[in-house]
This record gives C-alpha cells, structure tokens and sequence, in this order.
C-alpha cells in the first residue's frame, strides 16, 4: 500500500509574538502580541482563520495598535476560494477584502470581490493555487526531500490578491529540542520530534528577481503545524512562540463527504 501524502491535522494555535530584532532606521523601539491560527476540516474544504494583533511602540510618536483577522474557505480539489480580510489600525478599519474565486480545469479563474465595492475582478493566470494547497505542497516537497520551489497563491490579503512565494526547505530535523517549548505544551501529542525548517519569500507578481516584500521562517512539523514563527520585514522582525495548542476532535460528515 502507497504511503499516504502528509496532510495538515485541524487544529487551533495561539503564538505569543515580540520584537525580535530592530535596525535603528526602523523606527521600532519595542513591539508585542499574539497570532492566533485556526484551521478546520469541513468535508468538502478548509476553513482558516487567522488573526494577528500587534502593539508597536516608536522611538518617535505614539504607540499603535494594528489588528488584522482573515477568514478563508477553500475546496479540497483546489478549485473553490471564498476569503474576508480586514486591517485596523488604532481601532479604525483601514482596509477590507472580501470575495470568491472559481478556477477552471486548467486552474485559471476570475476573482470576484464583494468588498470595496468599487473593486474589479481579477483574473488569474494559469497555475494559480490558494494558500491550504500550497501549505499541503509545501510538505509534501518536504517530505520528498526537495528543496526549494516557486508558486503563485492567491490569498485576497491586499489589493493585487496574488504573491509569488519561493520556498526553501532546509534538511529535517529528527529530534526538535523540547526544552524549548513553553512548560504547558511539553508532550502535547500533536507536537512531533519531526520538523522542517522552512524559508518563504514573498514577492510581487513577476517581481522574483527584486528584494521580497517580506520573508517567513518556520519550523513546520509534518502535521502542518508550525513550531515557532519568524516574519522578517527587512529592518525588524517579529518572533512568533508557540504558547497553546489544541486539536480539533473529528468532524461528522455526511455519508460520502469524509474529511480527507
């Protein structure tokens, strides 16, 4: 019998996030806040939520505060994406996304956005994937022993809807350090000695060859659950530790609809 390919496990994750480094050109005297990761098993999709909340303080100026939640479903087969994105800056919406994209055979499709109103649809070319199937390919290539690819996602977070993610995948890590989990969370039984570290690059469409709009480092276990977080804006980062974790318990789904 085929192995089965790696598959992310529902689960919901909460990181404690704080400044990790600073240039002095940043501005960024100190920074802290949480991400919370949600991410359920409907049958027939993915839903994913996720929310980052962020508390600056500037060496000039006064302190923000920046919230930003998302809310994602995607089919299963790769063809369906409904997505709702908001940023609020001190309180005020600053901006919101909210659509569905439909992509054909070839996975090429039209984005249509609800919200802004005035918002044309977008088309995508050919070979467009959505954020769950480039998490599933992502280790699935790990698991394969492949070390860097390049893909096109759509994920609605901004106004151009696309990025170009170039990933690369470090060798795997038989025996993740324990010791460096928060006390609550040791022998949690979805937390593996398996795990990958993982770089994305996040780039403009067709903007590869230029600096990354920002990069991602992750420790991402076979599960799909990412250990630890490191987002790198270029003159600060931002680390992200993992500090609770749960597991979805299996869903009921309609005869001939089973979670997969």
């Amino acid at each position: 019998m085929a192995a089965s390919l790696p598959s992310v496990t529902p689960h919901k994750a909460l990181y404690k996030m704080k400044l990790g480094r600073a240039s002095a050109g940043s501005g960024v005297a100190d920074m802290d806040g949480m991400m919370l990761f949600d991410w359920q098993d409907t049958c027939d999709g993915w839903a994913v939520q996720q929310t980052m909340q962020l508390h600056f303080s500037y060496s000039e100026g006064e302190p923000s505060a920046i919230v930003s939640p998302a809310a994602t479903w995607e089919s299963k087969d790769g063809r369906s994406f409904q997505f709702q994105v908001r940023r609020f800056v001190d309180g005020a919406e600053d901006e919101a996304f909210r659509g569905r994209v439909k992509l054909d055979e070839k996975r090429k499709g039209v984005a249509h956005y609800s919200v802004p109103l005035d918002k044309k649809d977008s088309v995508m070319g050919e070979g467009v994937v959505f954020p769950a199937a480039h998490t599933m390919m992502l280790l699935q290539k790990a698991a394969a022993g492949e070390k860097m690819f390049s893909q096109r996602v759509f994920d609605g977070a901004d106004a151009e809807g696309v990025v170009d993610i170039s990933a690369f995948i470090g060798p795997r890590v038989d025996r993740v350090d324990e010791a460096a989990l928060v006390p609550a969370l040791r022998g949690n039984p979805l937390l593996t000695p398996v795990a990958w570290p993982v770089r994305l690059a996040f780039y403009k469409p067709d903007r590869a060859d230029s600096e990354p709009d920002y990069e991602m480092a992750l420790l991402m276990q076979p599960n799909g659950i990412a250990r630890s977080i490191t987002i790198d804006y270029g003159d600060f980062t931002i680390v992200g530790t993992l500090a609770k974790l749960d597991s979805y318990p299996a869903y009921a789904c309609p005869e001939g609809a089973a979670p997969r």
